[in-house]
């Protein structure tokens, strides 16, 4: 699309080398520092690709393996790209120097893993330490030195060991988008917040891929019933009071409906997006 005058200007019913396997079902896409734009999919000739934007073609990166779902890919601080799986936990390999690996998340028995899960995002946090958000597993933290591992699941808080998204503040908070509300974690002191309906959010239930940091500080996240947009900064509080919550989320949709002179939502924690 061009986004000057919102014209389509290509489309690709399918994705892959001219020569080999191609798949046509897209579930990320993600630009690197080196502005190689990367694609993944899932279901038939799943993998991982990238897009040549002169020729206009895919090539597949063979690094991913064949048939592997690619939920999210992600860069991090090093260079190495990772990608979220539906059972093989987490791949990643560095396009410059030529490592690749792959690290399991679940049991192990007999040599075997067991209980995996997919991962559905991978974010890393301000100390460089890299987080996977899973679907049954709860929350991965793999340490900065990519050596050990710690999960975080409903017994340390977690209101569901359903997650979808994780996004960090200016203030070493991570939120976290789950099947059960909106997770505040603490990066400091591992402390964990929950904002559910009862605060006044639309829903409980966010979705995938639909997490946003602005470079104001704002946050959006995607739920299935719309989406919530927020400024973490005014959560700041060691106990926000319920009206420093609605202040927070109405002054976004104030701004919100002065831009688009529309009508307040009546309910003051969120933007909520219709399609019409």
């Amino acid at each position: 699309m061009d986004t000057r005058t919102g014209m389509i200007t290509d489309r690709f019913k399918l994705v892959g080398d001219k020569s080999g396997p191609v798949s046509d079902f897209i579930i990320s896409i993600y630009r690197t520092k080196d502005n190689h734009l990367l694609v993944g999919s899932a279901y038939s000739g799943a993998g991982l690709f990238e897009y040549d934007i002169q020729r206009k073609t895919f090539k597949r990166i063979n690094e991913i393996p064949y048939n592997t779902y690619v939920y999210d890919i992600f860069e991090d601080s090093k260079g190495n790209i990772w990608t979220g799986s539906v059972k093989e936990g987490a791949y990643y390999y560095n396009p410059k120097t030529g490592a690749r690996g792959n690290l399991r998340f679940g049991d192990s028995t007999k040599g075997q893993t067991i209980n995996e899960f997919p991962v559905y995002n991978i974010f890393e946090d301000s100390n460089h330490s890299l987080w996977f958000a899973t679907i049954g597993c709860g929350l991965i933290k793999l340490s900065p030195d990519r050596k050990t591992f710690k999960r975080y699941t409903t017994s340390n808080g977690l209101p569901s060991n359903v997650l979808y998204s994780i996004l960090e503040d200016n203030s070493k908070h991570l939120w976290i988008s789950s099947l059960k509300g909106l997770v505040c974690f603490d990066l400091r002191t591992e402390r964990v917040k929950v904002y559910t309906r009862a605060n006044g959010l639309i829903t409980d239930q966010f979705n995938y891929n639909s997490g946003y940091k602005h470079t104001d500080g704002k946050m959006y996240f995607g739920s299935v019933k719309g989406m919530i947009a927020f400024d973490p900064a005014l959560f700041n509080q060691k106990e926000p009071s319920p009206q420093l919550i609605s202040q927070a989320f109405r002054l976004i949709i104030r701004k919100h409906c002065r831009a688009n002179n529309t009508a307040h939502f009546p309910n003051p924690f969120c933007i909520q997006i219709l399609l019409h």
